[in-house]
């Protein structure tokens, strides 16, 4: 109830109020830190996983630098080879690129039945399915069928692309990597709340922003690429609608970009729809997270890399055996 209090006051407060983006800003950067300590508890369990199934989703995951060596540790590449089987077999069966995979029906079954009704819905599938090939999508959902097959969560960013053209300029994909990210559920299981963590350059948030805090700008003036933590919050309004209030500020789901570091809000909008798409492939009770067939066969993939390791050792013995005789 409490959250719910701050949550309603927090939505309903006025720009015009005196320092109301700070503390809005706080407020998000509070709300963060409590739903990132359920993602920690995952890490370690990430780790494992990334080390062994999916290498190069482990730089969020270990802080190593771009490009630096990801698989110092494997010998084996069965794990790796094995969950990219699964999700080029996912991809190819439910999003083929090649295929229209989908289909719309009205809810009311006998609307369906209606020839003029019939011919509108397969105009739209159709266009749906065309912006879908003239977009990222393909490329950026094979990325979450990795996730899901490795780490049991996937998530991805849809939008439109921001042109400046009027109507629709087609959509943009982002599949987002595991660790970057944490998220919340409503009542019914579904997930509506989404953090995520990422950096950006200076001269970038410049560009795209500019009520940027005075502290980036000196580092943007001093170095353009230096990078900046950000925090990017969606969330359902509790009173959407409700306020009187037009535009992206009034719509069912809340967005707030922020400068992490300073507590420094960037913008506040909104969505007509959850922006954020997580697939999970199965939750315990009790837990957010998914689990996954990577969860499952880990301690054969960690025997069979480990068995590897020794018999590449043997090997190196075999064809160049230690030998103890007289100088």
């Amino acid at each position: 109830r409490a959250v719910f209090c701050s949550l309603r006051k927090f939505l309903r407060s006025s720009s015009s109020e005196p320092n109301v983006a700070q503390t809005r800003a706080e407020f998000l950067v509070r709300r963060y830190d409590r739903i990132s300590e359920k993602q920690k508890q995952w890490e370690p369990l990430w780790r494992n996983l990334a080390l062994y199934v999916l290498p190069r989703k482990v730089n969020t995951l270990l802080n190593t630098l771009p490009g630096q060596k990801q698989t110092t540790k494997l010998f084996d590449s069965t794990g790796l080879h094995a969950n990219e089987v699964l999700a080029a077999s996912i991809h190819g069966a439910l999003t083929n690129p090649v295929i229209r995979w989908f289909s719309l029906r009205m809810r009311e079954d006998h609307l369906n039945q209606d020839h003029a009704v019939a011919a509108w819905l397969e105009d739209c599938a159709l266009r749906i399915f065309l912006a879908l090939q003239n977009c990222n999508f393909s490329t950026q959902v094979n990325e979450v069928y990795l996730d899901l097959g490795a780490f049991g969560t996937g998530a991805i960013l849809a939008e439109e692309k921001q042109i400046t053209r009027v109507g629709f300029n087609g959509f943009v994909f982002r599949a987002l990597t595991i660790g970057e990210y944490c998220i919340e559920e409503d009542a019914e299981g579904i997930v509506d709340t989404f953090f995520r963590k990422f950096t950006m350059p200076a001269r970038v948030v410049m560009k795209r922003w500019l009520t940027a805090s005075d502290k980036v700008k000196r580092q943007a003036e001093k170095d353009p690429e230096v990078s900046i933590t950000l925090l990017h919050a969606v969330f359902p309004r509790e009173d959407a609608g409700g306020r009187g209030v037009r535009g992206s500020r009034g719509k069912p789901f809340a967005s707030f970009f922020l400068e992490l570091d300073e507590k420094h809000l960037l913008h506040e909008g909104g969505y007509d729809e959850f922006p954020y798409l997580v697939p999970r492939w199965a939750t315990a009770s009790g837990e957010i997270y998914g689990r996954e067939p990577g969860f499952t066969a880990l301690p054969d993939v960690m025997t069979l890399n480990r068995a590897k390791e020794f018999d590449l050792k043997s090997w190196a013995k075999k064809l160049d055996p230690p030998v103890q005789s007289l100088d």
